[in-house]
């Protein structure tokens, strides 16, 4: 009876730890949206990750400290409202499709405030980054400067920034008794005159035009095979979530040239200079980055921003868990282009000209598994 007591509790425990060991592993939502732990918080910040850092908090909380390279959005979550002064989602119109973390001081208000973005039509990539309290409770400090005004409050909707750095901090129009929108640029940023074509080109450094890719336009151009190379420009874990058939991971080549980032190359590409790319990440702006460092290293072929994996699946098209391709033009001369491509592209596991950063996150991955399997093998002995 004892051991038959003691056999029940070991399987009980061993249970418990299973069921942990499984919650562990996945990722936290609330209300279908990312919530990030402030260590994720702070490394999205550091890898310029995010278009708008939005602070929904009063503005007293506001004046007492707050995370840096924020805009306040006043009340945001108690929008609309009759009692109490509050921004609106119509203060972020440009940033629709873009990257964004919203925060408050525990997450409550900020899932709120997401919502109400979503119901103006926001269907980029947005996260609840919580609050000041997880914050401070994880050692980051706070800053007291002005609100930043979002890049993508003065573009075109859709034209994203993430990764280019911040704007000196100026006053933000969020934050003005009128609380109206930032009105829209009439300089550079002003949208170009409309295209018969999807395909239409937007001028970029030393004459090389960039053209910006709607997903119908760039899923017919893979259908044809009109790409040499596919590249995605995110991090491990992005691209672990899933990708776009036939790409090439380029590891968060957006930063290439920060010493404190491990990052692809453009010479990770090299032979492909004078060849049809298109480059791709969440939502687009990074991908733009990416591709201002390709030009800067000399690739001077035609080159497509194809947005971001945001735009991909809100038109209705899936990703893949495939390996990383390697492109055939790294295999040739400088020249030698092979669009269209063949059906059959040849995979790697993984490649060379990829930079392997983060596998500190595959790492615990495998431990995560290898302690899951374990504790299945027990328990399935134990049951015998």
């Amino acid at each position: 009876l004892a051991d038959t007591w003691t056999r029940s509790m070991i399987l009980a425990i061993l249970s418990l730890l299973l069921l942990l060991a499984f919650a562990a592993a996945q990722p936290s939502y609330v209300d279908g949206v990312t919530v990030l732990t402030s260590e994720d918080f702070k490394k999205g910040i550091d890898a310029g990750e995010y278009d708008v850092i939005i602070d929904v908090r009063s503005e007293s909380e506001w004046d007492d400290g707050h995370i840096e390279g924020a805009t306040l959005a006043l009340n945001l979550a108690s929008y609309p409202s009759d009692e109490v002064e509050t921004a609106s989602p119509a203060d972020f119109a440009g940033c629709e499709t873009c990257t964004i973390v919203v925060y408050c001081r525990s997450g409550a208000r900020a899932s709120v405030a997401i919502q109400n973005l979503f119901a103006a039509g926001f269907n980029g990539t947005v996260y609840n980054g919580q609050g000041i309290n997880q914050w401070g409770s994880a050692g980051y400090s706070l800053v007291n400067n002005d609100s930043v005004v979002p890049p993508c409050t003065l573009n075109e909707v859709g034209q994203c920034a993430a990764t280019v750095p911040p704007p000196t901090p100026v006053p933000s129009p969020i934050v003005s008794e009128s609380m109206a929108p930032s009105a829209p640029s009439t300089s550079s940023m002003a949208p170009s005159a409309p295209s018969t074509s999807s395909m239409a080109p937007s001028a970029a450094p030393e004459e090389v035009k960039v053209t910006t890719l709607e997903p119908e336009a760039f899923n017919n151009g893979i259908d044809n095979g009109e790409f040499d190379v596919i590249i995605d420009v995110r991090s491990q874990g992005e691209w672990d979530a899933g990708h776009i058939e036939g790409a090439t991971f380029a590891l968060k080549l957006a930063m290439y040239g920060d010493p404190t980032r491990a990052t692809a190359s453009p010479s990770d590409f090299m032979g492909c200079e004078t060849c049809t790319l298109v480059v791709y990440c969440q939502s687009g702006g990074r991908a733009s980055a990416a591709l201002d460092n390709l030009i800067a290293a000399g690739f001077n072929g035609t080159l497509y921003n194809g947005q971001g994996i945001s735009q991909w699946t809100s038109a209705g098209y899936p990703l893949v868990t495939t390996d990383s391709v390697v492109p055939p033009c790294t295999k040739s001369e400088s020249g030698t282009c092979v669009a269209p491509m063949t059906s059959e592209p040849t995979t790697m596991a993984p490649s060379n000209n990829v930079t392997t950063g983060d596998s500190s996150d595959d790492s615990a991955s495998s431990i995560h598994s290898w302690s899951i399997a374990v504790l299945v093998g027990v328990l399935s002995v134990l049951v015998v």
